[in-house]
């Protein structure tokens, strides 16, 4: 995410209305609103069990969310087998690929050179002998895009979202900054244009005579497999486990 002041005007225009943005709405009304959001541009369903945790949770502190987020990841990581590691690389596969198992997986609009089967050997070799090195780049990336996430939502919404290191929001907002973070979906691009998004990608294909997958015809913009950017995020905001390790890190800092 380039900082841009008019990606900042388009965030401030787009997501102006929505309830889980600001910092007073109602709890249960602004998590209905978010979850009715991220299923109509990422496919995502926030289940009941992850709400609670939500609306349990007090005011988190952001400045550590990166950390928080490695924490929670590296001990989802240890819960998972390769068959669903295996599932979840391969949403990060573009639906335009010919092949989901052939396709390079995709992190933040960056094609990492690995199939989902070369990578799943990274991970397997990770989760057995772990790597500080690799651990402390994917944290610094973390950071990087949740603070730089953080600073649209803060010039896009100066009453809702304030600056400095003491500075807290509240568990929905919480949500929407991991959302976005890790979806490269900051809201900029409103919900009604992204079929249009997709008409002119299918345009681009037709002229090369690349005929879409049915994959590709169902996916929404963002979330797993997504024609814009594909990723998958069921693994945090499916588990109610893992959601409540998150508060539990970021409220105690």
């Amino acid at each position: 995410q380039n900082y841009s002041q008019e990606t900042v005007q388009k965030v401030s225009y787009n997501l102006g209305p929505k309830s889980f943005i600001r910092a007073q709405s109602a709890p249960n009304v602004a998590l209905a609103d978010f979850d009715n959001y991220i299923s109509e541009r990422a496919a995502l369903s926030i289940p009941d069990s992850v709400k609670q945790v939500v609306l349990n949770a007090s005011q988190v502190n952001p400045e550590h969310f990166g950390e928080a987020l490695y924490a929670c990841a590296a001990e989802r990581l240890q819960t998972l087998t390769d068959q669903q590691l295996l599932g979840i690389l391969r949403s990060h596969v573009s639906p335009s690929e010919k092949s989901l198992e052939q396709g390079y997986v995709t992190f933040n609009q960056v094609a990492i050179g690995y199939t989902p089967s070369q990578l799943l050997e990274q991970i397997k070799a990770f989760k057995t002998h772990g790597n500080p090195y690799l651990q402390a780049r994917i944290t610094r990336h973390l950071n990087e895009n949740l603070q730089n996430t953080l600073k649209y939502y803060r010039e896009s919404f100066p009453q809702d979202f304030s600056a400095g290191d003491s500075a807290k929001i509240n568990p929905v907002q919480a949500m929407v900054v991991v959302y976005a973070a890790l979806s490269n979906d900051l809201g900029a691009r409103p919900t009604e244009t992204l079929q249009t998004e997709k008409a002119k990608q299918r345009s681009f294909m037709a002229e090369r005579n690349i005929t879409p997958s049915n994959l590709y015809n169902e996916a929404k913009a963002f979330g797993p497999n997504g024609f814009l950017h594909p990723s998958d995020l069921n693994w945090f905001f499916s588990d109610s486990a893992t959601v409540k390790r998150f508060f539990e890190l970021t409220t105690s800092r």
